[in-house]
């Protein structure tokens, strides 16, 4: 029964033969070659990956010569290729099944690589017999075009429009994947609620506020985890930062709390103004920092305007930081505003 499934099916009998490495070592890098020469070369036919996937690919050889040949060891181009199935002694003229298993990377795009044997006969110098892998790495889902990149854009909208689902198409990609198998969450604080639900050939995500309370610059994280036809879970997980701008009856100049980059143990301040286009008091009730530890809020009345002053005291690790504070008003409705900083390492 075949264990794998391939552009060509790996029968039990070649993975046996695969798990019965030769005892030689495996190289994680290769060394020069000129010293050599080539005695076999073989090329797989194309292959098509998931991000991630694992297959084995067995190469069927016969040894030219009458005489017999010792591998002295086995190498790969890169860590994601692991030749096996390969004896320890080759004898010429009978056919030989070795193998190569690969484990695609995460992203879509060409794949390459060879795995070599080097054999001796001998005094002779060595020959080398190079297995080459050649494919490509196919994103299991056909994104729709305002889907395709790493952030999903849902533009502007009234805080009343927020709870009305925005609508996404996606497709099949090569392989045939279980819409119940792709589950979708956020982090946002909450502040999103996305689903999955089967249409045509593909299946339609919906986002949606998850109250109609909150509203500013809302970002979140929509994660995928996919399932193929027959239930295999798969390594891939693709992400989408989702953006939305929601208006409401208060705003801020600016939107967005940039501090800048802060030296490890230092407290940096960033002001915006609250004001309201529509004349609504500008009644504020509650100020909630997103991270207590290192984040501070007020509100105080400069020349009539309500400004806002955040505060961030940067410790470690160095790198880019994130948060919000949330401002609440008389009138039950929130404003969000996403704090940005970068920490760096203090000189000493």
């Amino acid at each position: 029964m075949p264990l794998l499934r391939l552009g060509r099916l790996v029968s039990t009998r070649m993975l046996v033969l695969w798990s019965v490495l030769a005892s030689v070592g495996i190289a994680a890098e290769p060394v020069a070659a000129q010293p050599s020469t080539a005695l076999l070369t073989l090329t797989s036919e194309p292959l098509v990956f998931y991000p991630g996937e694992r297959q084995v690919v067995p190469f069927v050889m016969t040894i030219p010569g009458t005489t017999a040949l010792e591998v002295t060891r086995v190498e790969a181009s890169c860590s994601c290729l692991v030749p096996g199935g390969i004896p320890s002694r080759l004898q010429p003229g009978k056919p030989i099944t070795a193998a190569v298993m690969i484990t695609a990377g995460q992203m879509p795009g060409e794949f390459n690589g060879t795995a070599w044997a080097w054999t001796r006969a001998g005094e002779a110098a060595e020959r080398i017999i190079a297995m080459r892998v050649r494919g490509e790495v196919k994103d299991p889902i056909r994104w729709s075009a305002d889907m395709a990149g790493p952030i999903l854009d849902m533009g502007t909208c009234s805080l009343a429009e927020t709870t009305r689902p925005r609508r996404f198409q996606l497709t099949h990609g090569e392989h045939p994947l279980s819409w119940s198998g792709i589950r979708v969450s956020s982090d946002d604080g909450g502040q999103l609620r996305a689903a999955i639900q089967p249409s045509g050939d593909g299946w339609e995500l919906s986002i949606s506020a998850a109250s109609a309370r909150h509203y500013g610059q809302v970002n979140g994280l929509l994660t995928f985890s996919l399932v193929t036809a027959d239930g295999a879970a798969l390594p891939y997980r693709p992400e989408r930062t989702v953006r939305w701008r929601i208006l409401g009856p208060i705003t801020a100049r600016p939107l967005s709390l940039l501090l800048g980059v802060v030296t490890s143990g230092a407290t940096a301040e960033a002001t915006t103004v609250l004001s309201s286009p529509a004349g609504v008091p500008v009644d504020v009730r509650r100020l909630t920092v997103s991270d207590p530890g290192r984040m501070t809020a007020k509100i105080a009345q400069v020349d009539g305007d309500q400004v806002l002053s955040v505060g961030f005291t940067a410790t470690a690790p160095a790198g880019k930081a994130s948060g919000h504070v949330d401002v609440e008003f008389a009138d039950d409705t929130i404003l969000r505003l996403p704090v940005l900083v970068t920490v760096a390492t203090a000189a000493h």
